[in-house]
C-alpha cells in the first residue's frame, strides 16, 4: 500500500509531505531551509507554530508550537517561523581576552564582516582538537560594543574540558571558526512581561536578553531570577546592578529544590498566559519551567546549554 501523502504549508508556500515524516525532513525535501542545530530534540533550534493540521506532537507541544525534528505529519497541516538569518561560517580573531575569575571569561572575536544574530540565539565554535562548544553572544560588563567585534562570555571549567591550559586557544590574536547563528529562544518585540530565568551556567544568554531589553523595550516589565550561586558572584555584580538600576527586577532562588517547580511557582505566582519567559540552563532547570509555563499556559523559549561534542 503507498504511503499516504499530504499538503504541508511551510510559511506560507504549499509542499507535499508523506505520512509520518517529521516537519523537518520534509522541508528538507522541498529544499525549505528550516532553522535546526542538532536534529535531537535537544537544542531548540527548530521549534516551528503549528498554524493548523494534524500532526503528531511525540511530545514537544508548548503552548502553540512544536520542534520540528521529532513532530510527526499525520495529515495537511501549516506550519510557520520567524525569518532568520541562515547558519554560515564565520572566521574571525580574538582581539580581545580577560579572565574574570578562575571559571569565566570574557573575550571579543573580531570579523572581517558582520554576522548577522538575534539576542539569544548562539554560534558553535569548533576546534583543531575536534570539540564543538556552543558561544552565546553577549555584552561586555565595563566596555561599549566595537564594529564587527562579537563579545562571549565563556565557563571553561564546565563547558571546555580544561580550556586554561598553556597554550591557551583563546588568547589575543587567535584565529578561531564560529558557525551559526542558530536558536529560535531570542528576543522579541512583544509587549507582554519579560521573564528571565537562569541557573548557574545560564548568565551568558539571559545577561544578553536583560540588555537588549532594556535598551529596546524600555518600557516592558522585566523579571529576572538567578540562581542562588550565580547571584553571589563578585564579577558579576556589576551586570545586576546595571539591571536594576534600569527598572529590572531581579530575585534570587534555589536551583536545588526539593520541588523547584512548585519553588519558582511561589516566586512567580502571578504568572498568567500573557507572559513570556526565556530560561537558560541544565535540563532540571529547563524541566521546572516547563511544567511551570505550561500550567498557566505562558509563553516559554528555552535556551538548552549543549555539553561539547566531538566534531562530524
Amino acid at each position: 500500500m503507498a504511503t499516504p501523502e499530504y499538503t504541508l504549508k511551510l510559511n506560507g508556500k504549499l509542499h507535499s509531505a508523506r505520512d509520518g515524516q517529521t516537519i523537518l525532513e520534509a522541508a528538507q525535501e522541498a529544499d525549505v531551509a528550516l532553522p535546526h542545530d542538532c536534529d535531537d530534540g535537544i537544542c531548540e533550534a527548530c521549534r516551528v507554530k503549528l498554524m493548523s493540521g494534524s500532526i503528531d506532537d511525540a511530545g514537544t507541544l508548548q503552548k502553540h508550537s512544536v520542534l520540528a525534528c521529532k513532530a510527526k505529519i499525520t495529515g495537511d497541516c501549516e506550519v510557520a517561523w520567524d525569518g532568520l538569518a541562515e547558519p554560515v561560517e564565520w572566521r574571525g580573531r580574538v582581539c580581545h581576552f580577560q579572565p574574570l575569575a578562575n571559571d569565566l571569561v570574557e573575550l571579543d572575536v573580531r570579523f572581517q564582516g558582520s554576522p548577522a544574530w538575534m539576542t539569544g540565539q548562539y554560534f558553535r565554535a569548533q576546534w583543531k582538537s575536534g570539540l564543538e562548544v556552543q558561544f552565546f553572544p553577549c555584552f561586555s560588563l565595563d566596555r561599549p560594543p566595537e564594529f564587527n567585534t562579537i563579545t562571549f562570555h565563556l565557563w571553561p571549567e564546565t563547558l571546555f574540558d580544561g580550556l586554561h591550559r598553556p597554550r591557551n586557544p583563546l588568547k589575543d590574536g587567535k584565529a578561531i571558526k564560529l558557525f551559526g547563528p542558530f536558536g529560535t529562544s531570542f528576543l522579541r518585540f512583544e509587549d507582554e512581561r519579560l521573564i528571565l530565568i537562569a541557573d548557574a551556567q545560564g548568565f551568558t544568554p539571559i545577561w544578553s536578553i536583560a540588555m537588549a531589553a532594556c535598551r529596546g523595550q524600555p518600557l516592558r516589565p522585566k523579571v529576572m531570577l538567578v540562581e542562588r550561586s550565580l547571584a553571589s558572584r563578585n564579577e558579576l555584580q556589576p551586570a545586576f546592578s546595571l539591571l536594576n538600576e534600569r527598572g529590572v527586577r531581579i530575585e534570587v532562588f534555589d536551583a536545588s529544590a526539593s520541588d523547584l517547580t512548585a519553588h519558582l511557582q511561589q516566586m512567580l505566582p502571578d504568572l498568567t498566559e500573557y507572559d513570556v519567559l526565556h530560561a537558560a540552563g541544565t535540563h532540571p532547570v529547563l524541566k521546572a519551567t516547563k511544567a511551570l509555563a505550561n500550567g498557566v499556559r505562558a509563553t516559554l523559549h528555552p535556551i538548552p546549554l549543549l555539553d561539547p561534542v566531538p566534531c562530524t
